[in-house]
C-alpha cells in the first residue's frame, strides 16, 4: 500500500515523539506494510486529528487524540470516530498531544473523553475559546498551561482532578468557575496573573468560593488569591488557620494584607511577587505571627517570613533576634538598597536576595558562618559587600567578598562600576557564580598564587574583553585574552564581551571547559584546532549569533546544553569519531535544519533535538549506513527527526576579522586569497585559520575567501 502520511507520532516505553512526514518515500514500502485492521498502539487519521487505539472489542473500541493531522483555527474533538468500518470511542487526549499547536483559537472536547493528558495543550498561546466535554474527569498536570489567550473557563461538574499548573500562565485568564465533582488541584494550577475571580460551585464538598477567593470547603485553608483581582487591600476570613503555598504569588495590586488571630500555618513563597505590597499586618490575638513595620515575623520574632516587597524604604536593618530568614522574604524588593543583617544570622541561603535589583550595599555581622554561591543572584547593582572585622570567617576589601583569609573569593559586586579588577596575591581559588553578572570588568588580571577557578565563576560577564595571567602562575596561562590551563590543552573561559566575530581555537587545546564560550554574544564562527577531543557541557550555550562551525576530525564528545540556544546555527558537520552527544546538546536551536553525521551513530537521546524546527534532518553517510539503519525507525526517523543517506557537503568558506592597533586578524575557512585591486586575486600561501597583517602604515589590500 502507498500513500502519503502527514502527521505520525511513534510511542516508546510510554512517551510520544513527534514525526512531520512530507510523504511515504518508496524504499519505505519494502520495510513495511500498512495493516487494513487497527490493533492497540497503532495509529489513524480521522478528519483533522490523529488517533491512538487503545482498546479493541469486535467492530468497535477506544482511543485517544495523539496529534493533529490538520491545522484548522477552529477544532471540534468528536465523541466517535470511524477507521476501517470500525467505530471508535474518543475518551481521552493524550499527554503533548496538541502542545504548542499555536493556530488554534478553539477548542470543544467531546462527550466521550473522560481524560486530558498532560502538557496536552501547553503553549497554545492563541487559544481563546475553551468548551470541556461534560465527561471529563481528570485534567493533567500543565494540560492547558501557557493558553496566554484564554479569559474564562468552566471546569464541568465530573472533573475530580485538576493537575499542578494546570492552568498555570493562562495571564488573560480572568475567570475561573469550578464543578461540583472536584476534589483535587494540584500546586500552581491558577498561577494566573489576570486572574480576578474563582468561583466553586456551591455543592462541591472540598471547596469554597468567598470573594472571589478559593477556600477549603470549612473556610480554614486560603489556596488561592485571584492575582488578577484589583483590590489593594484584603483581610483574610476570621476563620482561616492555612495559607497555602504561593497562595498571593504575583498579586500585582495588593498593597496591604490583614491576617486573622486564627492563623497557624504559612507556607512556602506564599506573599512571592507581591510587587506593590507595602505592608503585612497581624491581628494582635494572633499567637503564631506578628508584624513590625509591615515585614512578617513568627511571634517570637526569630524568624523573618515576608520582607513586603513593594515598601519604598531604601534601607532596612534585620532585627538581631532573627535567626532564620525565611524562602523568598526579600525576592524582588525593587527598593531596597541597602541592607543590614541582624547579628542573630549565622547563615546566608541560596538566593535569599534574588531579584533585589537595586540593592547597593549589603552589611553582614560577626555572626555569619555559611553563605551560599547563589545568596546574591541577580542583584545587579550591587556595589559594596562589607563584612564586620570580627566575623571569624568572612573579610571583604574593595567591596569584594572573601573566606577570612583572603584565599577564596566568594562573590565579585557585580555591579561595582571598576573596569579592571587584580586579584589580591592571597586568592588561591575562585568561587562558583562569583563574577556572574558582572556588565562593567573589560579587564581581569589572575595573580601567580591562583590555584582553581569554578567552571561558572565567569558566567554573564558581558563586558568582558580580556584575561591576563601572571606568567609566573603554576595553574593557569592566557593567551589572546583566553583563559587556558597552564599547559594549555584545556580552554577555560573565553571572554564573551571580545569583539571579534570569528575564533581559532589554538592546535594545543584537547578540551574545551564547561560554560567557556557561553553568552558570548559577538562570536559568529568558530574554528576547532585539530587536538581538540572533548566539548564540555554549556560550553557554546546562548551564543546567539554563531553561525558556523568547524569541527576537527579528532573531536569524541559533545556535551549536555552544548550549543543549547544557538539560535542562527542552520547546519552542522558531526565528525567520524564523535561517539557521544549530551542531553540538550543542540535543543531551542530554533533555525538548525540539517545535522550531517559522517560516523556511526552517537550515544544520545531525544532531548538533544528538543524545541528544534520539525524540519530538521539527520544526514548519515553512506559508509555508515548499517549502523544508522540498526536504530531508525520504520518512520525513517532517529531522535524525533527525519534521516537521509547523504554525504556531508564541503564546509563554507568564511570570513570575519578584528581591527586593533593598527593590526587587522582575518579569521576564516577555505582558501584566503589577496588582491591590491579587487579583480586580481592570488592565494595567500601558508595561511591557516587565521592571519594578522600590519595596516598601520597604510598597506592596503583586499582579503576574500573562497571553497
Amino acid at each position: 500500500m502507498t500513500g502519503k502520511i502527514r502527521d505520525l507520532k511513534f510511542y516508546f516505553q510510554g512517551k510520544s515523539y513527534s514525526k512531520i512526514l512530507k510523504s511515504l518515500i518508496p524504499s519505505l514500502a519494502v520495510c513495511f506494510s500498512i495493516s487494513t485492521q487497527a490493533s492497540v498502539g497503532e495509529i489513524f487519521t480521522f478528519d483533522a486529528l490523529t488517533y491512538r487505539v487503545l482498546t479493541e472489542s469486535g467492530s468497535s473500541g477506544t482511543v485517544c487524540v495523539c496529534d493533529y493531522a490538520e491545522t484548522p483555527v477552529a477544532l471540534e474533538i468528536p465523541a466517535v470516530v470511524a477507521n476501517n468500518e470500525k467505530k471508535y470511542s474518543v475518551t481521552g487526549i493524550d499527554e503533548n498531544a496538541l502542545s504548542y499547536y499555536q493556530l488554534l483559537e478553539s477548542v470543544t472536547i467531546g462527550g466521550n473523553v473522560t481524560t486530558i493528558g498532560e502538557n496536552a495543550f501547553l503553549g497554545c498561546s492563541n487559544l481563546q475559546t475553551l468548551m470541556i466535554g461534560k465527561n471529563v474527569e481528570s485534567i493533567g498536570d500543565s494540560a492547558f498551561s501557557g493558553c496566554s489567550s484564554l479569559e474564562s473557563v468552566t471546569i464541568p461538574d465530573k472533573v475530580a482532578v485538576l493537575g499542578k499548573n494546570v492552568f498555570a500562565f493562562c495571564d488573560s485568564l480572568k475567570t475561573i468557575t469550578l464543578g461540583r465533582s472536584v476534589q483535587t488541584i494540584g500546586e500552581g494550577a491558577f498561577a494566573c496573573s489576570g486572574l480576578e475571580t474563582i468561583t466553586a460551585d456551591t455543592k462541591n464538598t472540598a471547596y469554597y468560593s468567598l470573594d472571589g477567593v478559593l477556600l477549603s470547603k470549612d473556610c480554614k485553608t486560603l489556596i488561592q488569591y485571584p492575582a488578577g483581582n484589583t483590590r489593594t487591600v484584603y483581610t483574610l476570613l476570621y476563620t482561616v488557620t492555612v495559607i497555602e503555598k504561593g497562595a498571593f504569588a504575583d498579586s500585582a495590586y495588593l498593597e496591604e494584607i490583614i491576617l486573622p488571630a486564627a492563623l497557624t500555618t504559612i507556607k512556602d513563597k506564599a506573599f512571592y511577587g507581591c510587587d506593590n505590597l507595602k505592608s503585612i499586618t497581624v491581628d494582635a490575638g494572633n499567637n503564631y505571627y506578628l508584624s513590625r513595620e509591615g515585614v512578617l515575623f513568627d511571634q517570637k520574632q526569630e524568624c523573618l517570613i515576608q520582607y513586603p516587597t513593594g515598601s519604598e524604604r531604601s534601607s532596612y536593618t534585620i532585627p538581631n533576634s532573627v535567626t532564620e530568614i525565611a524562602q523568598g522574604a526579600f525576592s524582588k524588593c525593587f527598593y531596597l538598597e541597602d541592607i543590614t543583617l541582624g547579628r542573630g544570622l549565622t547563615s546566608l541561603e541560596s538566593g535569599i536576595f534574588d531579584g533585589c535589583r537595586n540593592l547597593k550595599t549589603i552589611t553582614i555581622p560577626a555572626g555569619i558562618r555559611d553563605i551560599s554561591a547563589d545568596a546574591f543572584a541577580e542583584c545587579s547593582r550591587l556595589e559594596n559587600i562589607i563584612v564586620d572585622p570580627a566575623n571569624p570567617f568572612y573579610s571583604s576589601e574593595e567591596g569584594v567578598l572573601f573566606d577570612k583569609d583572603q584565599t577564596v573569593l566568594i562573590q565579585y559586586p557585580v555591579g561595582n562600576k571598576r573596569d579592571s579588577y587584580v586579584f589580591p596575591s592571597s586568592v588561591r581559588s575562585i568561587r562558583g557564580n562569583a563574577f556572574a553578572g558582572c556588565v562593567w570588568l573589560t579587564d581581569i588580571t589572575l595573580d601567580d598564587s591562583l590555584e582553581a577557578i569554578a567552571d561558572d565563576a565567569f558566567y554573564g560577564c558581558g563586558a568582558l574583553e580580556a584575561f591576563h595571567v601572571s606568567p609566573a602562575n603554576p595553574n593557569y596561562s592566557s593567551l589572546d585574552g583566553v583563559l587556558l590551563n597552564k599547559a594549555q590543552t584545556t580552554l577555560l573561559q573565553y571572554p564573551v564581551g571580545n569583539i571579534r566575530s570569528g575564533y581559532t581555537i589554538p592546535d594545543s587545546i584537547i578540551s574545551i571547559g564547561a560554560n567557556a564560550f557561553r553568552g558570548s554574544f559577538n562570536l559568529e564562527s568558530v574554528i576547532f584546532g585539530k587536538n581538540v577531543k572533548s566539548i564540555g557541557d554549556a560550553s557554546f550555550r546562548e551564543c546567539v549569533n554563531l553561525r558556523n562551525i568547524i569541527f576537527n576530525n579528532g573531536l569524541e564528545s559533545i556535551g549536555a546544553e552544548a550549543f543549547q540556544t544557538c539560535e542562527n546555527l542552520r547546519t552542522i558537520t558531526i565528525p567520524a569519531n564523535v561517539s557521544t552527544i549530551g542531553n540538550y546538546a543542540f535543543a531551542w536551536c530554533k533555525r538548525l535544519t540539517s545535522v550531517y553525521y559522517t560516523g556511526n551513530v552517537p550515544q544520545s537521546d531525544s532531548s538533544m533535538y528538543s524545541n528544534t524546527p520539525s524540519t530538521l534532518v539527520s544526514y548519515y553517510s553512506p559508509a555508515y549506513a548499517a549502523s544508522w539503519q540498526a536504530v531508525i525507525d520504520v518512520y525513517n526517523s532517529w531522535q524525533g527527526r527525519l534521516t537521509e543517506c547523504k554525504d556531508a557537503p564541503a564546509q563554507i568558506a568564511e570570513l570575519s576579522y578584528i581591527y586593533s592597533d593598527g593590526i587587522l586578524t582575518l579569521t576564516f575557512t577555505g582558501i584566503l586569497q589577496e588582491s591590491v585591486d579587487a579583480y586580481n586575486w592570488t592565494d595567500v600561501t601558508g595561511a591557516r585559520d587565521t592571519l594578522k597583517v600590519d595596516v598601520s602604515k597604510g598597506n592596503i589590500k583586499f582579503y576574500r575567501v573562497v571553497d
